[in-house]
């Protein structure tokens, strides 16, 4: 079974995302420190990581390389923020795929499809 790391501050967007998940077959493991986001991709090794853009401290263009070196996930970026300088941002760190919140479970079927792990 596929692994999924939910980084997500809002329980309840997390809680959400996570049954979103397990409903297309995927184990779901919610982080919601900053603090443990890197520790736990190293234990967990996902295949699938969905983020909140304001979940880090550090920006995109640091974090994302830093969890690369970690594991190897498809990772979906999920944010409000529709500024296209930040979506670039998080599309040129190496985010595979970059979602607007809210979203739905069609909207992340899909994302996860285009990312090869559906």
């Amino acid at each position: 079974m596929k692994k999924a790391l939910i980084i997500e501050k809002a329980p309840h967007i997390a809680a959400i995302t996570k049954k979103m998940l397990e409903d297309l077959g995927f184990i779901g493991v919610i982080v919601n420190n900053k603090d443990d986001v890197l520790p736990t991709c190293e234990t967990e090794q996902p295949d699938l990581v969905i983020m909140g853009y304001s979940t880090c401290q550090e920006s995109s263009a640091v974090f994302i390389p830093k969890m690369k070196k970690i594991c190897q996930p498809q990772i979906i970026f999920c944010s409000s923020n529709s500024e296209p300088d930040k979506i670039k941002e998080a599309l040129d760190s190496g985010v595979d795929e970059y979602i607007m919140k809210p979203f739905d479970h069609d909207i992340l079927q899909s994302k996860i499809s285009m990312v090869g792990l559906l």
